[in-house]
C-alpha cells in the first residue's frame, strides 16, 4: 500500500499540523517565486526552510529570541522516550 495516503491519514497529519504549526502566507511578484525557489534549491533547502533559516539567520544577528515552548506532541515523545 506503498504511495496511498489514505483519507485518515489526511485527517491524522491535518491535525497534527494544526495543533503543532502557525502557517504564513507571503505574496511576491510574478516570476520572483521561482527565483526564490531556486536559490533555494542551490542551497540545498526547500523554500520554506531557506526563507525559515533567513529569519533565524537575523533573530541571531539582532539578538532576538525567536524560541518557543515545546508542543503537545513533543512533550508526549519526551514523555514516551524518558518512560523507555
Amino acid at each position: 500500500m506503498r504511495g496511498k495516503y489514505s483519507e485518515q491519514q489526511k485527517i491524522a497529519t491535518d491535525k497534527y499540523v494544526a495543533e503543532n504549526f502557525d502557517r504564513i502566507q507571503i505574496k511576491v511578484r510574478k516570476g520572483k517565486k521561482d527565483k526564490i525557489s531556486l536559490l533555494a534549491e542551490q542551497n540545498g533547502m526547500s523554500m520554506a526552510a531557506f526563507i525559515i533559516s533567513l529569519i533565524e539567520a537575523e533573530a541571531e544577528r539582532q539578538g532576538f529570541d525567536l524560541s518557543v515552548p515545546p508542543t503537545p506532541s513533543q512533550i508526549q515523545k519526551k514523555q514516551q522516550e524518558n518512560d523507555k
